[in-house]
């Protein structure tokens, strides 16, 4: 509802202002497809790599009340498109309402402010950077990197944030002692 907070999936978002979001169910869907960002053919490496991006990212699907957003791109150690990737969709579940969706969107999964390289390799054949996306704010965090072939940094549509309360720390496994 309307005020500080709100409830979508479930899930508490604090400092979340703005309509009704009652009607906006938030999801983990696979993507429909991908296309190549980045392969390591010609870079003289002895293992095969790729980065993909999904294809469905940041569009409205057609004729339907869903939006889905990219998380970041998908690595695959086999060269080919990856398998079990996730990014987020919306769904208003009541009626199309594409000013709700992208209220929604803004709210609840902004993009970054800006990107920072944490890591890049040059070759003669294609240069790959890698970009960590940099929340709005401590409220939001980013679940994923974006890649790119030049030393640019991504656009910020490339990938959402996501609020820092939808997610858990991953805990450091324990090790045995001897």
């Amino acid at each position: 509802g309307e005020g500080v907070g709100g409830e979508v999936g479930g899930a508490e978002v604090a400092g979340i202002t703005g309509p009704d979001f009652s009607r906006v169910i938030v999801r983990l869907v696979e993507p429909t497809g991908y296309f190549s960002v980045w392969d390591s053919r010609g870079t003289n490496t002895p293992q095969k790599a790729s980065v993909w991006a999904a294809k469905t990212a940041g569009r409205l699907l057609a004729g339907r009340n869903k939006l889905r957003l990219s998380l970041g791109h998908y690595a695959n150690a086999a060269g080919g498109p990856p398998r079990g990737g996730k990014m987020i969709e919306l769904e208003d579940t009541k009626a199309w309402d594409d000013k709700l969706l992208a209220h929604a969107k803004a709210k609840l999964l902004p993009h970054p402010v800006n990107f920072r390289q944490i890591w890049s390799r040059t070759s003669a054949r294609q240069d790959l950077f890698i970009w960590r996306p940099l929340p709005p704010s401590e409220s939001f965090v980013a679940l994923g990197v974006v890649c790119t072939s030049s030393s640019h940094p991504p656009p910020l549509d490339s990938a959402c944030c996501v609020p820092r309360g939808w997610v858990t720390p991953l805990q450091s496994p324990q090790r045995e002692s001897p």
